[in-house]
C-alpha cells in the first residue's frame, strides 16, 4: 500500500503537460511494439506433436507443466524449476508455463500471444526508463524514450532477430519475463534516486529478485543498478551494497537448492574477442575485410571539426580537409585502394556510420555530468557478458534493450550539442563586430 501511495504522490508532482506528453508517448510505444511484431507471432497451424518433434525443449517443458499442479508451485521457489533434469532456478517462469498449459493446452499460438503482450509491456517499460533517465524538456525525454522503443521493439533494431525469434517460439518466454522485472527494478531505482523515498528502493530490490527468479540473466540488473547509482551519487553508497548483497545471497541460495546447477560457458579469450566485436559496432565488418580508411577518415574528420571550432575556421575548410584526408587514406591505407573508393559503393556510408559511432562516445563523455551516457555504456557492456559464449538469437533480447537505451541517451546528447552549437554561432550571425566572442568560449567536442 505504501508503494502505491508513494507512486501516486510522485505522479502528482508532475505537471499536466509532462503527464500528457508521457502518456501520449507511452501509448505510441505500445502501438509500435504491437503493430510491428504481430506478423511474427506463431501461426498456430502446426499440430502439437509436430511442434514437439521439432524442438526438444517444447516437449520437455510442456510435459513437465502438464504433469505438475499448483500444489507443486511452492516447491519451485526452493528448488529447480518444473523440468526435473534442468539445472535452473526459475520459479516464476515455471509458474507462467504451468498457467499457460492449464489455460491453453496445446494451442501454442496463445502461448506466443502471451510473449507478444510481454514484448509490448517491455516496450512501455523501456520508454518509461528512457523518459526518466534523460534530462531536459518533456518533449526531448519523450523523443528519447520513443527512439529506445524504435531500436528495441521494431524492425529498425539491429537485434530485431531476437524479438522475432522469441515471438515465434514460446519456450523463450523467460527472456521477456526477466526483462520486465529488470526494467521495473531500474525504473523504481531511478524514481528513488530522484525522490529519495525508501519504499521505492525496497520495491526496486524486490523487482530485482523477481528478475532473477525468472531467469539467471536477471543478475545483470545488479551491475546496471550500480551504474545508475554511481551516475547520481558519484561515490560508493549503501544502495550499491544492497544490490550487491541481494545478488550474492540469491546466487548462494541457487547453488544450495539446485543440485548440478548449469553454469555459463567459461570466460575464455575467444569470448573476450566476441565481446569486442559486439562493442565495436560498424568497425567490425570494415576491419575484418581489411578496409581501414573509413575509420581513419572518420576520426580525422572529427579532429578537423574540433580544430575548426577552436580556431574559428569557415565551415568549408574542415569539410575540404576531411574530404582530402579521406581520399588519401583510401589511396594509401588499403592494399590496391584508390581515392575514387570514397565516391564509389558504400564507402561514404561506412565513413558516416563510423563518425556517428565515434561521436556517441565523444558526446557521452562531454555531457557525462548532464546525461547518463557513460552509465548506460556500462549497462550495455555488462548485459553482453553473459551471452558471449551462447549462439541462439533470442539471447540478444535483453542486451538489445540496453543498446536501445544507449541510442535514446545519444539522442539527448545530440540535442544538447546542437543547442550548444546554436548558442555559439548565433551571435556571429547577428553581428560579429557588435558582439565579439572571447577566444576561449568555443564548443569543445
Amino acid at each position: 500500500m505504501r508503494f502505491f501511495v508513494s507512486a501516486r504522490r510522485n505522479l502528482g508532482n508532475l505537471g499536466r503537460r509532462t503527464k500528457l506528453i508521457y502518456l501520449c508517448g507511452l501509448l505510441l510505444s505500445l502501438y509500435l511494439a504491437l503493430a510491428t511484431t504481430t506478423v511474427y507471432v506463431g501461426d498456430g497451424k502446426k499440430a502439437a506433436t509436430e511442434e514437439m518433434r521439432l524442438h526438444g525443449d517444447v516437449e520437455n517443458l510442456y510435459e513437465a507443466s502438464a504433469a505438475a499442479s499448483w500444489a507443486d508451485a511452492p516447491r519451485w521457489w526452493i528448488g529447480p524449476w518444473n523440468h526435473p533434469n534442468a539445472g535452473y532456478y526459475r520459479p516464476l517462469t515455471s509458474m507462467l508455463f504451468l498457467a499457460e498449459q492449464k489455460a491453453f493446452g496445446t494451442n501454442f499460438r496463445n502461448f506466443n500471444r502471451i510473449s507478444w503482450l510481454m514484448h509490448a509491456l517491455n516496450a512501455g517499460l523501456l520508454y518509461t526508463l528512457g523518459f526518466l533517465i534523460v534530462r531536459g524538456q518533456p518533449l526531448i525525454r519523450a523523443g528519447a524514450g520513443l527512439i529506445a522503443v524504435k531500436f528495441f521493439a521494431t524492425s529498425a533494431s539491429s537485434y530485431f532477430g531476437a524479438p522475432r525469434c522469441l515471438l515465434d517460439w514460446w519456450p523463450a518466454q523467460n527472456d521477456p519475463l526477466c526483462l520486465i522485472w529488470a526494467l521495473a527494478s531500474l525504473i523504481l531505482l531511478q524514481l528513488y534516486l530522484i525522490r529519495e523515498r525508501r519504499s521505492l528502493l525496497w520495491c526496486s530490490l524486490f523487482a530485482f529478485f523477481l528478475a532473477v527468479a525468472s531467469k539467471e540473466f536477471g543478475y545483470v540488473t545488479m551491475p546496471c543498478a550500480i551504474c545508475l547509482i554511481w551516475y547520481h551519487r558519484r561515490r560508493l553508497s549503501s544502495e550499491m551494497v544492497c544490490f550487491a548483497l541481494l545478488a550474492a545471497t540469491m546466487y548462494a541460495f541457487r547453488m544450495i537448492v539446485v543440485p548440478h546447477a548449469l553454469m555459463p560457458p567459461p570466460f575464455t579469450g575467444i569470448r573476450v574477442l566476441r565481446g569486442v566485436r559486439e562493442w565495436l559496432g560498424p568497425f567490425v565488418l570494415q576491419l575484418s575485410a581489411g578496409t581501414y580508411w573509413p575509420s581513419a577518415a572518420a576520426a580525422t574528420a572529427l579532429l578537423l571539426c574540433q580544430a575548426g571550432f577552436r580556431f574559428r575556421w569557415r565551415w568549408w575548410i574542415p569539410g575540404a580537409l576531411s574530404l582530402a584526408s579521406a581520399c588519401l587514406f583510401a589511396e594509401f591505407s588499403t592494399p590496391g585502394g584508390s581515392w575514387a573508393t570514397v565516391f564509389i559503393g558504400d564507402g561514404w556510408r561506412e565513413c558516416a556510420a563510423d563518425i556517428f559511432y565515434i561521436m556517441a562516445f565523444v558526446l557521452f563523455w562531454k555531457y557525462r555530468a548532464e546525461e547518463p551516457g557513460m552509465a548506460i555504456c556500462g549497462c550495455v557492456v555488462v548485459s553482453f557478458i553473459p551471452i558471449l559464449g551462447l549462439k541462439p538469437t533470442w539471447y540478444y533480447y535483453l542486451p538489445g534493450a540496453f543498446f536501445a537505451l544507449a541510442e535514446a541517451v545519444y539522442f539527448a546528447c545530440l540535442v544538447r550539442f546542437a543547442r550548444d552549437l546554436w548558442t555559439h554561432f548565433r551571435p556571429r550571425t547577428r553581428s560579429a563586430e557588435a558582439l565579439p566572442q572571447p577566444r576561449d568560449s568555443v564548443v569543445q567536442i
